[in-house]
């Protein structure tokens, strides 16, 4: 693996508040989520942890300094392995370029989402009573050669029939030699949502209430769309700029994350000409993300999105918005 060093700030998995702040990470020796350690190749850690609320791994933030990264200095996002156990009822997001190995007996009982690279599964660990989803562009790569039973799968938000997949099915979103076997028909957490507040079928990019809000969105922030005088207009995100970054601070629900609500800019309003906000992405000017798990209420997580003002040339403005992958 190479000679390993503390590097300062946290590994990219973050549960709970994100920060740059060195003070803020504990010491991987004692267990819990904690400090970044460089190789010159790529990371293994070998410490067992509980979730009990939505962890993200973010392996494009695998870095050596603050705000800089690249395990080696070359800007890339790093290739994990996790040997520990995974154990707990709180969900598992991974998130940002390059891989993270699960090789551990994990017990955890909660989602998985692949929002972005690869998760490697080395073992059929899933709880059978867990969901699963896989953005578009992500993998779920299978190389235990087992059959994964799982609750529902759920393909850039389009939940599938009770059956088993495998890298045969679905060649764009799973690989390796493992299936996953499929027992109820998914429904997503915008369905449920919908029916709870009495617009079933209404589509995403519905506005129910006629507040300015689409459905979609109201979901995401934990608005209410269900009729007049309805309007969730105070939970929007909010928007501030300084000579450095345009900061977007979004309210997100735990029921939205399998739908990936993410940040998109642009120098134009013009559709097609919107890049996603990805941590760490691009290497010259990062974006930075932050999650704070529960920070506004119990199942409300709050989202800072940072993006650098010098994305946009000078004299040009820069656009902000909040999307999500409802079909």
């Amino acid at each position: 693996m190479g000679a390993w060093a503390t590097a300062g700030i946290g590994i990219g998995i973050r549960q709970g508040a994100g920060s740059t702040d060195v003070a803020d990470y504990v010491a991987l020796t004692d267990g819990a989520l904690g400090t970044r350690l460089v190789s010159s190749t790529a990371y293994a850690f070998s410490n067992a942890f509980t979730l009990t609320g939505t962890a993200t791994f973010d392996t494009a933030l695998m870095v050596g300094t603050p705000g800089v990264p690249g395990a080696d200095g070359n800007g890339t996002g790093g290739d994990v392995t996790l040997t520990g156990v995974i154990s707990g009822t709180g969900n598992l997001v991974k998130s940002g370029s390059g891989s993270l190995l699960l090789s551990g007996a994990n017990t955890y009982t909660g989602n998985t989402s692949v929002n972005g690279g690869r998760l490697i599964m080395a073992g059929a660990t899933l709880a059978n009573t867990a969901d699963v989803s896989i953005a578009s562009g992500a993998l779920l790569n299978l190389t235990h050669g087992a059959a994964d039973t799982i609750r529902s799968l759920f393909i850039n938000g389009v939940g599938l029939a009770p059956g088993t997949y495998t890298a045969t099915t679905h060649p764009g979103s799973i690989s390796g030699s493992g299936s996953l076997v499929v027992t109820t028909a998914g429904t997503t957490g915008y369905d449920s949502w919908a029916s709870a507040n009495g617009i079933s079928g209404a589509g995403g990019d519905v506005d129910s209430d006629n507040d300015g809000i689409p459905n979609g969105i109201e979901f995401v922030i934990g608005g209410d769309p269900s009729g007049p005088n309805s309007s969730s207009s105070a939970l929007l995100p909010t928007v501030t700029e300084d000579a450095n970054y345009m900061t977007i601070v979004f309210r997100r629900a735990d029921a939205s994350v399998a739908s990936n609500p993410h940040v998109q800019y642009s120098t134009t309003l013009a559709e097609g000409n919107w890049t996603d906000a990805v941590n760490g992405q691009p290497l010259a000017n990062p974006v930075v993300i932050t999650t704070e798990n529960d920070a506004i209420a119990t199942g409300i997580d709050r989202v800072t999105v940072k993006v650098p003002r010098a994305l946009a040339a000078p004299g040009t403005k820069l656009f902000g918005r909040l999307t999500v992958n409802i079909p």
